[in-house]
């Protein structure tokens, strides 16, 4: 559920006098908004304004009053938000309730001064609405008594009457078209600009978490190598010891072979590096192609060390996952610097992530 989502429940609960629920329900709130965005300021006012009507339905008049102080401290960064009446108004509520009369009247001209600016925004924006009604309405009456002369004035000049009356009825109904035409336009570039809005805001939200959720895809890719690297330096250690203890004569070396032919054969990490490429590929759709785009002559081997590089591996650790030395993997760097084109100052690593 969402932020928005545990806040109008707690909020219900509020009303319907289950505190204890609301309680619970706004720790969910805030606990989404820990993990999910720490530093959205207009988010975490909303749900504090809401935890102090709690905090006073609950008589907590002290700490809903502390809570709603914080708030007002950073005031200038409230300014213009509609929500600010909702602040003084508890405000009000708390500082009469504690006998706090000053502060009391002083919180209900806030109160109402927000409330009033609240109306005069609304209504800023009915302003056109009733300009264009009374405008037709005017342009009603106007046809009405026209029709009106020209009925009692008929018989004398009859025709000339008649020509201007029909002249007059298509220039309103010429005039009403094209006002009517006219408003459509303003109310669907109005409605397009809050459309618009809407979706760059959407966008944003959609790309932050998209990026959120590459970087987590990341360190899950990176964890699993990691776990991989370790897991062939164990086997190598193994194979280490096997050796030693055959040297000793405490091992037949049938049974060291086959050890050392089990490890190799998991060595060879065919199979981890196709799940690795897949699972990377999900992340990073675009990242071997266009290696390629650069140089279509890179191996097999030079695409997964590119990989590697490129979720932060150090050459230690890609040197054990590909059980080799780390003096062959920064062999084999220098020589995919020069296939990529790279300059002496440019970064391999810095380029790979790029990608």
């Amino acid at each position: 559920m969402t932020v928005q989502a545990f806040n109008a429940l707690g909020n219900i609960c509020i009303n319907s006098g289950k505190f204890q629920k609301a309680e619970y329900y706004f720790g969910q709130a805030f606990g989404i908004l820990k993990d999910k965005a720490p530093n959205n300021f207009v988010f975490h006012t909303l749900v504090n304004i809401d935890y102090a009507k709690l905090l006073y339905h609950k008589k907590q008049y002290a700490e809903a009053k502390a809570l709603l102080d914080n708030i007002l401290a950073k005031a200038d960064m409230l300014k213009g938000e509609k929500f600010l009446a909702d602040i003084y108004n508890i405000m009000w509520q708390i500082n009469e309730s504690l006998g706090n009369k000053a502060e009391s009247y002083h919180y209900l001209r806030l109160y109402m001064e927000e409330y009033q600016r609240n109306v005069n925004e609304v209504m800023k924006q009915e302003v056109p609405k009733t300009r264009a009604r009374e405008a037709i309405a005017r342009q009603n009456d106007t046809m009405k008594l026209l029709e009106q002369d020209a009925e009692l004035s008929r018989r004398m000049v009859y025709v000339a009457v008649l020509l201007l009356v029909v002249l007059l009825l298509v220039a309103a109904v010429v005039f009403v078209y094209f006002w009517q035409r006219y408003k459509i336009r303003r109310i669907e570039n109005r409605e397009l600009r809050n459309s618009l809005r809407q979706e760059a805001l959407i966008y944003s939200v959609n790309r932050k978490n998209f990026e959120h959720d590459i970087k987590q895809k990341d360190c899950e890719i990176s964890s699993s190598t990691l776990l991989l690297a370790n897991k062939n330096e164990v086997l190598q250690q193994i194979s280490a010891i096997a050796k030693n203890y055959y040297d000793e004569g405490k091992l037949p070396s049938e049974f060291v072979t086959q050890v050392n032919a089990v490890i190799g054969d998991s060595l060879k990490n065919d199979d981890e590096w196709q799940r690795f490429k897949l699972h990377f590929d999900n992340v990073h759709p675009n990242f071997f192609v266009k290696l390629k785009e650069q140089n279509n002559k890179l191996t097999e081997n030079e695409l997964r060390l590119c990989a590697y590089i490129s979720i932060g591996m150090r050459a230690k650790q890609i040197a054990e996952m590909l059980s080799v030395s780390p003096e062959s993997i920064n062999t084999n760097r220098y020589r995919l610097r020069k296939k990529l084109g790279l300059q002496r100052g440019d970064s391999l690593d810095e380029y790979l992530r790029r990608i």
